[in-house]
């Protein structure tokens, strides 16, 4: 079974409870577990702290507005979307 981390995607330090694990596998077994962003507190928490290493990350390395709410859980959405593309 596959496992992905947004952590570990995005090679930086997210804390455990802007993430949620989502079980991916259709009508068949399980085939993967995938450790998503939960876009809504991740947006509350950059925008709470725009000097952390996960709003660093956002705004250097992806471009976001991380004063803008709705772009950071696009963002998320976008990354959560690229890792479950990367399921076999």
């Amino acid at each position: 079974m596959q496992h992905f981390d947004a952590s570990e995607y995005l090679e930086i330090d997210i804390p455990a409870y802007l993430m949620i694990e989502q079980e991916y596998g259709g009508y068949g077994p399980i085939v993967a577990r995938i450790n998503e962003l939960r876009p809504e507190e991740t947006a509350d928490f950059i925008i709470a702290d725009p000097t952390s290493e996960i709003a660093q990350h956002f705004a250097d390395d992806i471009g976001v507005d991380i004063t803008d709410r709705a772009d950071i859980m696009a963002a998320c959405d976008i990354i959560n979307t690229r890792m479950a593309d990367r399921i076999d």
